[in-house]
């Protein structure tokens, strides 16, 4: 099946290549629609640095963090391009996550310069309305429980590791096509979700709504209340939670699991549901904030595959298989060696 597939796309890229002549088609070094999309949005913020400057602590280290942005996604790509390091190819395809870090930690205040009104006000009357007067996060109260409490942060903090998981399972068996799907919808989920931070800044639920809360919801051992410490230590960017990006992320990777790995979702789909109800029951997130997630999540799967699309035609030819590792198959070396040792 996994040749059938890569025949299926060599065919289609010639094709294409033949009839749209892309851009950059006999180009060896070749960008990639999440390595330009980091640029642009490391640029972005750039221009905000300068022009908040005198009130921005240290603009010059946004400076900085563009400058190494731009050098090492260029010279990856040369490496990669023109000597074909594997190393140096499994780096490149996997920096990109990297990158979203970088770009979350650079957004600091700047989300209070962009727009200097918080929205939760608006938020929590919307989630009110929805509910008919009632509002979903102290009506959650009631069922508040230590243990509840401390299965929600352990799916909480799972968002962490969960994010690749299926990435890894398309990378080890060199199905890279279906890998940059998942790529370029997540670089698009993340950095569009960014924009969402500096136009609705919202601090959640859990520091508007803090003095109507009544019961608290630590879990029963140290375990919660590490995660929380750990949580807004990670969290430099207080004001982060419209969209709800640990939904948006969450769904498309479980999608996408759904789509390519079925045996694997099947795994993914209770860390992923524990995930996205925990956004709401330990009071990060409003109830819109979760819907806004669902449905920012829903365009970035259907505008993913369609980017690759697009740039392979138009602009690099299908090369994906020259910038992608050509001996990585572990399944197979694994089942090798069990063949091995069973003989």
């Amino acid at each position: 099946m996994a040749n059938f597939s890569l025949l299926k796309y060599k065919l289609i890229s010639e094709f294409n290549y033949v009839r749209y002549k892309p851009l950059f088609g006999t180009s060896r070094v070749r960008l990639y629609p999440e390595e330009i999309l980091g640029l642009l949005f490391f640029g972005v913020l750039l221009v905000l640095s300068l022009k908040f400057g005198t009130m921005i602590k240290g603009p010059t280290v946004m400076v900085r963090a563009v400058i190494n942005a731009f050098l090492i996604i260029v010279g990856l790509a040369v490496l990669s391009g023109k000597f074909g390091f594997t190393l140096v190819k499994i780096i490149r395809n996997w920096i990109p996550i990297i990158f979203f870090l970088l770009a979350y930690e650079n957004l600091g205040d700047l989300v209070r310069f962009i727009n200097p009104h918080d929205a939760d006000p608006v938020l929590k009357r919307i989630d009110d309305f929805m509910f008919g007067g009632v509002n979903p996060t102290l009506w959650l109260e009631q069922y508040i429980h230590p243990w509840v409490s401390e299965i929600m942060h352990t799916a909480y903090v799972n968002y962490y590791p969960f994010l690749p998981v299926i990435g890894f399972a398309l990378y080890i068996t060199r199905d890279y096509h279906k890998f940059r799907n998942v790529m370029v919808s997540v670089t698009i989920g993340f950095y569009l979700g960014y924009i969402g931070y500096l136009l609705v800044p919202t601090v959640g639920p859990r520091f508007y709504m803090a003095d109507m809360f009544t019961v608290s919801v630590k879990g029963t051992t140290m375990l919660s209340a590490k995660v929380y410490d750990m949580l807004n230590a990670l969290e430099s960017t207080r004001r982060d939670c419209f969209p709800s990006l640990h939904t948006a992320i969450t769904v498309i990777v479980t999608v996408y699991a759904y789509r390519y790995r079925r045996w694997l979702f099947w795994f993914m789909l209770p860390v992923a549901t524990g995930i996205v109800s925990a956004t709401i029951y330990l009071r990060y997130h409003y109830v819109i904030d979760v819907i806004a997630g669902l449905i920012h999540a829903a365009f970035c799967i259907w505008l993913g595959p369609r980017v690759n699309a697009w740039w392979y035609t138009h602009i690099t030819g299908d090369r994906v298989l020259e910038d992608y590792p050509e001996k990585l198959d572990i399944v197979e070396k694994g089942k090798r060696l069990l063949g091995r040792i069973k003989r």
